[in-house]
């Protein structure tokens, strides 16, 4: 691609369109007390102490007290990632650009001064921050392990309830 422009929106795309296949519930990871482990599941709901959940395409329910541990694993934000790399790389572009503006030392050469310059690095830097940063958004996750053995019926719900809602 010699144009420079058409470079850029076919790398959106690209990024956009792993945005949208990485966006996904966040899964739990359910191990009883009995050991077994279920695994890919979506929390539906709890009603009575009893939590009913989809995992691996099935339907499962019961009862909280016979939960051992909840794995969590919260898939990463492109978006998240792609604004905070805009922000800081038009930023650094910015500076670099006012930075490295240097007078023309042909009094006839069209110059824009030193907010060409700027303007210039702020653009680049925002586009290569939205790239890297939607890169390191979208494939970051977060694990987080709640371990309920020995916890009170009421911290169980309590735990459950925020994961029913996040």
């Amino acid at each position: 691609m010699k144009n420079p422009s058409k470079l850029f929106i076919v790398t959106t795309m690209l990024l956009l369109s792993f945005s949208a296949s990485s966006a996904q519930d966040n899964p739990c990871q359910v191990i009883l007390l009995s050991g077994d482990t279920l695994t890919a599941c979506r929390l539906d709901s709890l009603h009575d102490n009893v939590l009913s959940a989809t995992c691996d395409i099935r339907a499962f329910s019961f009862p909280v007290d016979s939960i051992a541990v909840l794995v969590q694993h919260k898939e990463g934000h492109f978006w998240k990632g792609a604004a905070i790399g805009s922000f800081l790389g038009a930023g650094a572009g910015a500076i670099v650009g006012y930075a490295t503006y240097h007078k023309p030392a042909n009094g006839s050469t069209f110059d824009l001064g030193p907010g060409g310059s700027t303007g210039g690095g702020l653009i680049i830097g925002a586009v290569g921050g939205f790239v890297v940063g939607g890169v390191f958004g979208a494939s970051s996750t977060v694990t987080k392990t709640y371990n309920l053995k020995g916890k009170t019926l009421r911290v169980k719900l309590q735990i459950i309830e925020y994961l029913l809602h996040n």
